[in-house]
């Protein structure tokens, strides 16, 4: 490999410099974000309903609450409304009864949600075609590396709660597909090209094809109930024992990305609007498999060298046989 010059040096250094710069501006913002959402879950803006200037009275002869143009009351506003200026869900703005001060405070947090969720500048937009097509004329070798990679590249891109067009959603879901589909012919399974069905719970409702993979799927995991054991005690236990394992046990390493990918694409459709509390149950689960991820990468967990690993396109760790194998 050639040894950099002085100005690459310096650039990877500036580079890094700006990263971690950035790292603590996000820091910053996300500290501002829980603090405001924690001291309106804990009633630091509450305030009790009180009786309009009218004195009006409902249908019942009790005194009338006041109501905004969106209908929420005096606690509903200051407890925390969450739909602040959305003018699709009613809210007007002119008659809120929040003043200059925590509508202020309103518009800075979602500023900051919104930085927060912006992609990091340095990194290369993932190309899907990274992930190659499957196909069953072919026979694939596979390291947990490269598909630990491929993991983590494609859920830094997908995001979560994003409105992608139909087509998109078929992109994500047809790269997902092929890199699970490679994930496992490794193993000598091959998922069977209509995938419809799989996510139904009664075998009876999906054809032969599937119902077959299903039985090879399940063999796959009984067959290495130690590994399951294993991943269950580390995961209940020291998560640095854990990393330090999914590094040295390439066996352990490629197991768990494929018992999670299974898992995940079992679970969750896509192109299907899910509610918030579900995204955020995803996201969390998407969270940890990529923290694990960089561990199997055996990486820094600095953002610059995970950065710039994964700008790399020199992807090693696959190797497609060639002529009708698998």
């Amino acid at each position: 490999m050639e040894k950099p010059s002085e100005r690459e040096i310096e650039l990877e250094e500036t580079l890094r410099k700006v990263c971690e710069q950035r790292d603590r501006a996000h820091q910053c913002i996300g500290n501002l974000v829980d603090s405001f959402w924690s001291a309106h879950y804990n009633h630091a803006f509450d305030n009790e309903d009180q009786e309009d200037s009218k004195k009006e009275t409902d249908e019942n002869g009790k005194p009338k609450t006041y109501r905004c143009s969106a209908g929420r009351s005096l606690r509903d506003c200051f407890h925390g409304c969450n739909i602040f200026d959305d003018k699709e869900a009613g809210c007007k703005g002119y008659d809120c009864p929040m003043g200059y001060h925590h509508r202020r405070m309103y518009e800075f947090v979602r500023k900051a949600d919104d930085v927060l969720e912006e992609p990091a500048a340095e990194l290369k937009k993932f190309d899907l075609n990274r992930i190659p097509k499957w196909s069953s004329s072919y026979g694939y070798k596979v390291s947990s590396k490269w598909y630990a990679k491929m993991l983590l590249s494609f859920f830094i891109s997908f995001k979560m709660g994003e409105k992608y067009t139909k087509k998109e959603w078929e992109q994500w879901s047809d790269a997902f597909t092929n890199l699970l589909r490679i994930g496992l012919a490794n193993y000598g399974i091959a998922l069977p090209k209509d995938l419809k069905g799989l996510d139904k719970k009664d075998l009876n409702d999906i054809s032969p094809d599937a119902a077959r993979v299903f039985g090879e799927i399940k063999k796959f995991v009984e067959d290495r109930k130690e590994l399951v054991r294993r991943i269950e005690q580390y995961e209940h236990g020291n998560p640095d024992e854990f990393d330090k394992a999914l590094v040295a046990d390439e066996e352990l390493a490629m197991f768990y990305l494929l018992q999670n990918s299974i898992i995940f694409m079992g679970d969750f459709a896509f192109g299907k609007d899910y509610p918030s509390c579900d995204l955020g149950v995803y996201g969390d689960y998407i969270s940890s498999l990529k923290y694990r991820c960089v561990s199997i990468l055996g990486l820094p967990r600095k953002n610059f060298d995970i950065i710039k690993f994964l700008n790399d396109t020199n992807d090693k760790g696959l190797t497609i046989l060639g002529g009708d194998a698998g």
